[in-house]
């Protein structure tokens, strides 16, 4: 409609800074706060330009045919994925396009996704099976930006994480699946496209949402450290 103005955006972590009120991480983090018409939303110049480069870079971006990849940052380019849990057959779903603010961009503080598990687990041997399934998608992220539209994923590397994972675990059976989806004597299957593998990777990112959430009582207490040190 003309003269409206829309934004569709998901905030993953907010503070009210007009009552005591702890941080909220995740992906319900309106924190209580309703908007209204005489609401006011403050954004730095600096996000606008970010945008803006990131627009230019993928104009060509439907979906499925190919996209130049932008890097937000020089550092943590996992980090600079959304936090998703289906569409891993798609090429936008590889863009970075997870903002930060100067209070946030931090390991300490950014919220956890699928995409970092693997570098921020407390206990890699008691969390082997979330850990290896976070490598995935991180290997997964990887070949789609180094290949995007022909980007494929290797039974070998399957199958090493597989005995990575807890045996008889919830996990290892996923990845047990996705071995299924190889046909004889082809060592490779496509990422983009692939229906029958996205299927299987919406199922292993569900069961590491828990550990996202566990993961961000923590994040939620540094963020509040970090509003303590600026204001008081």
């Amino acid at each position: 409609m003309l003269g409206t103005k829309t934004m569709n955006v998901l905030i993953t972590s907010s503070v009210r800074l007009e009552i005591n009120q702890s941080v909220v991480v995740g992906a319900s983090s309106s924190n209580g706060f309703i908007p209204s018409r005489s609401t006011r939303i403050f954004i730095e110049k600096c996000k606008l330009q970010e945008i803006e480069m990131m627009t230019k870079a993928n104009t060509q971006l439907d979906g499925i045919r190919s996209s130049h990849q932008y890097l937000l940052y020089p550092f943590d380019e996992h980090a600079q994925l959304r936090q998703l849990r289906s569409k891993f057959d798609r090429l936008s779903t590889y863009l970075c396009y997870r903002f930060l603010s100067k209070f946030t961009n931090d390991v300490r503080t950014r919220p956890w996704t699928i995409w970092t598990i693997a570098e921020r687990s407390r206990n890699q041997d008691r969390d082997s099976s979330v850990v290896a399934a976070s490598k995935l998608f991180k290997h997964i992220a990887t070949q789609v930006w180094e290949n995007e539209a022909e980007a494929s994923l290797s039974l070998n590397t399957i199958t090493s994480l597989k005995h990575q994972c807890k045996q008889s675990g919830n996990v290892e059976r996923i990845f047990g699946c996705i071995e299924d989806l190889y046909e004889d004597d082809i060592s490779t299957t496509a990422i983009i496209g692939n229906k029958e593998l996205k299927k299987l990777l919406k199922n292993l990112a569900f069961l590491l949402s828990s550990e996202i959430v566990n993961g961000n009582e923590q994040i939620s207490r540094n963020i509040q450290h970090v509003f303590d040190e600026a204001y008081n």
